[in-house]
């Protein structure tokens, strides 16, 4: 049996051209479970279709955060870590004892004379017991221990502050997403609301056609602008869920813009001395000025209480079974003539110095940032409170564009005008809320201190 008759020449498929086809084709045919790319099946995200994301204050989000955020564990274990160094050079200094045991063979001569009196084995046992009075490092290796910890509590307290921040930032974006959405909705609404009737009125003959085009325009890239809108709050939604380990969302922001209030500017000297990442550098200065005088006593005196006792027998001489107690106390003391302690002291201190110029470099930095800060937040809130009074001018003009249009003085393009115009002035006053809000979680980030971020948002007493 003959197959087909072969395909003209003018519609044969280049071979060249068959190769990226087959590609192509590829890559638009849908994947399946089992032939996923690269044998990777992403990890669901915690908001799906199905799931209602729940409405949450930023404090339940901090709790929630912190249980799902594995670095607090391990700042914890660095903290416990430098408890458990502080307190093993706190007990370097307590009694020890010790138990030794000696076992020879040899002989035994008079005392002064060259005879022997006896060959044969000796076994001696033996208590000892120290304990060290006096040492001439001990203080400063406890205050540099003590310092260690002090950096340790900052360092973790550091890092809270730099995670609770990210959380707060994901929120507010997260939720000044949604009201930028929510913006673009009322706007789509609001043509929405108006092709109906212009359409009628096409038919009526009252409006041309080409004004119906401008509308669905209009309609077309309102709906393009709120779906994009609606993707990026879908976005910002899927990170805060991320952050808080369920679906959730940002409850709604209930203090105005214009009352957010700059903290004062007196109080920026006394917030940066007291940010936690100063402290940090200032409690390793600390340390290592300690380590320093550490280094430049050690060794040099000491002074310990001895004590042994134990059983001595020979088989030397048939000698018995004797007991020996000893108590004394040994001194001991060290010059450096070398001059080693002396010059790592001088190379501790150099460290030492190092950090504590770093520590008020940053000091200054912070110190003139809240400055910054609080200079923007004043204008920022005198902003607020212009577009607060522009948001009800436009709304105003709003409502009465829409009924001079539905008693037939002005057409729907004054209504479409006016509802661009309050969807800009609140997609400004979206802004500069954001702007105001990351301004003041700077400052509060800084400052250690995120506590008033819930009250500046109106979620005070939430849980």
């Amino acid at each position: 049996m003959r197959g087909p008759p072969p395909l003209p020449h003018s519609l044969r498929i280049p071979r060249v051209l068959l190769l990226p086809a087959l590609l192509v084709a590829a890559a638009w045919a849908p994947a399946t479970e089992a032939q996923s790319p690269l044998g990777i099946h992403p990890t669901p995200s915690p908001c799906s279709d199905a799931v209602e994301p729940d409405p949450v204050p930023l404090t339940v989000a901090w709790e929630e955060s912190r249980q799902a955020e594995r670095g607090y564990v391990a700042a914890r274990r660095r903290v416990a870590a430098e408890d458990a160094a502080r307190l093993a050079v706190r007990r370097e200094w307590a009694p020890t004892l010790s138990l030794e045991t000696l076992g020879n063979w040899g002989q035994r001569l008079s005392p002064g004379e060259e005879r022997v009196l006896g060959v044969g084995t000796r076994g001696e046992l033996r208590l000892l017991g120290n304990w060290t009075l006096l040492d001439s490092s001990r203080r400063w290796r406890v205050l540099e221990a003590e310092f260690r910890r002090s950096g340790a509590g900052a360092d973790e307290e550091s890092f809270s502050a730099l995670h609770l921040a990210e959380v707060a930032r994901i929120y507010l974006e997260a939720g000044l997403a949604e009201e930028v959405r929510e913006s673009r909705e009322d706007h789509l609404e609001t043509l929405q609301a108006l092709a109906e009737p212009v359409r009628q009125r096409l038919a009526a003959g009252v409006d041309v056609e080409w004004e119906v085009h401008l509308l669905e325009e209009a309609l077309a890239r309102a709906h393009r602008l709120f779906t994009e809108a609606a993707q990026h709050q879908a976005m910002t939604r899927v990170s805060l869920s991320a952050r808080v380990g369920r679906c959730v969302r940002p409850s709604p922001i209930t203090t105005a813009a214009e009352h957010w209030r700059p903290p004062e500017l007196a109080d920026g000297q006394l917030v940066a001395s007291s940010s936690p990442t100063v402290m940090r550098l200032w409690s390793q200065a600390d340390a290592q000025e300690a380590r320093a005088q550490a280094e430049g006593h050690r060794d040099r005196w000491q002074l310990h209480l001895l004590g042994t006792t134990g059983p001595t027998r020979s088989r030397a001489f048939d000698d018995p079974v004797e007991t020996e107690y000893l108590v004394g106390v040994s001194g001991s003391w060290r010059p450096d003539l070398a001059g080693v302690n002396r010059r790592s002291a001088d190379a501790e201190r150099a460290r030492a110095g190092a950090l504590r110029a770093e520590g008020e470099s940053l000091r200054q930095e912070i110190e003139g940032e809240l400055a910054e800060l609080a200079v923007a937040l004043e204008h920022a809130t005198d902003r607020a409170l212009q577009l607060a009074r522009e948001m009800e001018r436009t709304e105003d003009r709003l409502e009465i564009a829409f009924l001079r249009w539905r008693e037939g003085v002005d057409r729907w393009t004054e209504v479409t005008q006016a509802s661009e115009r309050l969807q800009e002035a609140r997609l400004l006053q979206i802004e500069l809320r954001r702007e105001m809000a990351l301004s003041l979680l700077r400052w509060s980030e800084l400052a250690g201190d995120l506590e008033p971020i819930p009250v500046w948002l109106g979620q005070e007493g939430t849980r």
